[in-house]
């Protein structure tokens, strides 16, 4: 942004590029947040440990169960890291022909049939 001649593009692209550069910096601070407070738990069980003090290791587990859980959202979201990727999306799912029933007449479904239960004595639910 400070490039010069950077606020002669056009204004779509320096949105664009606006946008880019917020979420890349979020995802920075959020890596550089996780390191921090991964060292802090470091720390802090070592001093446990030393000292015997079973309550600090149970905060340092607590704490490291939920860096575990963050770490694992944030390596998610860096590999959906595309452009289209923090979009939204709509997703239908459409049944195919045939209705509710299966085909009663298709022998690999005439078990899925209350008829082909009752034939097996097969219990439905």
């Amino acid at each position: 942004m400070a490039t010069p001649g950077f606020w002669q593009k056009e204004q779509e692209e320096i949105s664009r590029m606006s946008q880019e550069r917020a979420w890349m910096q979020e995802q920075i601070d959020a890596w550089q947040r996780l390191r921090r407070e991964t060292e802090d738990a470091r720390i802090l069980a070592e001093m446990a440990f030393e000292e015997q003090d079973e309550k600090a290791l149970r905060e340092v587990r607590r704490d490291v169960a939920r860096l575990r859980k963050e770490i694992q959202r944030m390596e998610l979201t860096s590999l959906l890291g595309d452009p289209d990727d923090k979009r939204n999306a709509i997703v239908a799912i459409n049944a195919g022909a045939g209705g509710p029933r299966p085909r009663t007449g298709s022998k690999c479904c005439s078990g899925c049939t209350p008829g082909g239960q009752r034939k097996r004595a097969w219990r439905s639910r």
